[in-house]
């Protein structure tokens, strides 16, 4: 039953951080930047990290209390259906003229599971857990 309850919270941990992360990464463009078009790469950039950590502050306790040392599998878990929409606006975008999208793409496809991924060490570094409470 722990199995499943595990397996059955990816999915909400997944929903979350990527909530996290769109709300955060608009309300910082839409606060910090004026809308002009096309958007410029330090907008686009900055959005995209700060949408990350708040994704990693949203999800990393929760990966770390409920996965202990595999928390980083999960928290690449949680990464992934995010990094499969990236790979596919690379593949679909790849043979056009569109270098601001593979730009971003290729930025977002490492960008958030790596601060997912460091969001889940830190936490695991400042809040110790033992192996026989897992």
């Amino acid at each position: 039953m722990r199995v499943l309850a595990k397996l059955a919270a990816l999915p909400l941990l997944f929903a979350l951080a990527f909530a996290a992360y769109a709300y955060a990464s608009l309300y910082f463009a839409g606060y910090l930047f004026p809308r002009v078009t096309p958007r410029p790469y330090v907008e686009m950039m900055s959005a995209a990290v700060v949408g990350s950590l708040a994704a990693a502050a949203i999800a990393s306790w929760p990966m770390v209390r409920l996965y202990a040392s595999r928390a980083w599998l999960a928290a690449l878990t949680v990464a992934a259906p995010f990094v499969v929409i990236r790979v596919s606006d690379l593949l679909h975008y790849a043979g056009k003229n569109e270098p601001r999208i593979m730009v971003m793409s290729w930025f977002e496809l490492l960008v958030y599971p790596g601060v997912l991924l460091l969001g889940v060490w830190v936490v695991a570094q400042t809040f110790p857990r033992s192996e026989s409470a897992a």
